[in-house]
């Protein structure tokens, strides 16, 4: 990226957090969703707005205009199915479709941010050292395996490979991936006096988007420096 192209986004960014503060917090003004939402009986892709927000609400920005939102999310789009930036479709499986993401960043309280690394590492660890007491997941998940057919299927090739009883290797490797929800903060004498994340769920199998985030990031700097000048 050149200087130039480098202090065009820096004066985006800029542009588009200061008309945030007119209307409304910086954060929830980028937290707005692209092309992922079906549109009633007229189906195709719509941008949502994220907390009952409207255009209304953002004007003096450049997402009240809807002709120019739309120029960014047809834009958006193209730019994902043309880098990667997709997924299999639900309705073919030998189609796909671009992967549902933000336009634009969502800026993150640094102190928040940093807190998910910490505690995605102690995570890690727990999730592992579970992993290696195969009795404790049986004793555990036995009755849910009963009631869930996914979980009953993990739990009877665990126990087939245990009574195969071959030595294992040494070396694994844990793909995990810990989704969190951001806690807006509510005032110092609240439960919440900062803003922080909360866990919604820790797992080990649907990590397969994690190779997406590269992408979504590029996608960002696209839309920044493209539309830099409401182009």
């Amino acid at each position: 990226m050149s200087s130039d192209e480098s202090k065009k986004i820096t004066k985006t960014a800029g542009a588009l957090a200061a008309a945030g503060a007119a209307a409304m917090s910086a954060y929830a003004l980028y937290r707005y969703y692209a092309a992922t939402k079906k549109s009633g009986d007229q189906g195709g892709d719509v941008v949502t707005y994220a907390n009952g927000k409207t255009p209304e609400d953002f004007k003096g920005t450049p997402f009240a205009d809807a002709a120019h939102l739309e120029k960014i999310r047809v834009e958006a789009i193209d730019w994902a199915m043309c880098n990667g930036l997709v997924m299999r479709s639900a309705n073919a499986s030998n189609t796909f479709v671009h992967a549902p993401c933000t336009l634009l960043p969502a800026p993150l309280p640094p102190s928040a941010f940093k807190g998910a690394r910490e505690v995605s590492a102690l995570f890690s660890k727990m999730t592992d050292k579970i992993a290696r007491h195969p009795s404790y997941l049986e004793t555990v998940l036995g009755e849910v395996g009963k009631n869930d057919e996914f979980t009953g299927k993990l739990l009877e090739i665990l126990k087939k490979d245990r009574a195969l009883g071959e030595k294992k290797q040494n070396a694994t490797l844990g793909l995990f991936r810990s989704d969190y929800m951001l806690q807006q903060a509510e005032g110092p004498d609240s439960k919440y006096p900062a803003p922080i994340f909360l866990q919604v769920e820790n797992n080990t199998i649907a990590a397969s988007f994690g190779c997406l985030s590269a992408q979504v990031a590029r996608l960002h700097k696209y839309v920044a420096s493209r539309f830099a000048d409401g182009g």
